[in-house]
């Protein structure tokens, strides 16, 4: 009987911080006794599939959801200290985990110096004027830009090459 299994390696493997709503902070049950700590409304864990929500952040995705950039790998933790008070989404400093996404390459590539204003999320186009640079696309395409820049800036940013996590709408 055959069994199944996740087989090949995906794309990349970045860090991103992780959207997880609210905190507050709970009496966890140890075998050591109780120990405070924090406790999300809705925690990212190794294994689920993340969508795009910001600049290098992402959030679980849903069943409305038309991308999926990738799948949680590395368990999201904190960057030094954890909190020790509740406090709401974007009030404290977020977790990180590691995605592996669903692409083939990230590359840094330089924006057009009259570049439109481009969010996480977009793709890229060569640009109209400058050779070897970059703007956005008005269409979707096989790029997704995973940190915005704004427009005229010029800016570096991150740009996931090969992008393969469209999911089919419809029935």
């Amino acid at each position: 009987m055959a069994k199944l299994y996740n087989f090949g390696k995906l794309g990349p493997v970045l860090t991103f911080k992780a959207k997880e709503g609210d905190l507050s902070i709970q009496k966890i049950k140890t075998v050591g006794g109780d120990i405070p700590g924090p406790v999300f409304t809705a925690p990212l864990e190794v294994g689920t599939f993340v969508k795009l929500v910001g600049d290098m952040e992402v959030g679980p995705c849903t069943k409305s959801d038309t991308e999926c950039i990738g799948i949680v790998v590395d368990g999201p933790e904190f960057k030094g200290q954890q909190p020790t008070t509740a406090a709401s989404y974007g009030a404290y400093e977020q977790r990180q985990c590691g995605v592996e996404l669903f692409g083939k390459a990230v590359r840094m590539v330089l924006l057009e110096a009259a570049n439109a204003a481009i969010s996480a999320g977009n793709s890229v186009k060569f640009g109209a004027t400058t050779d070897q640079r970059f703007d956005k696309a008005t269409a979707l395409n096989t790029t997704r830009v995973l940190s915005g820049a704004g427009a005229s800036s010029g800016a570096k940013i991150p740009v996931l090459f090969g992008f393969f996590g469209a999911l089919p709408t419809g029935a």
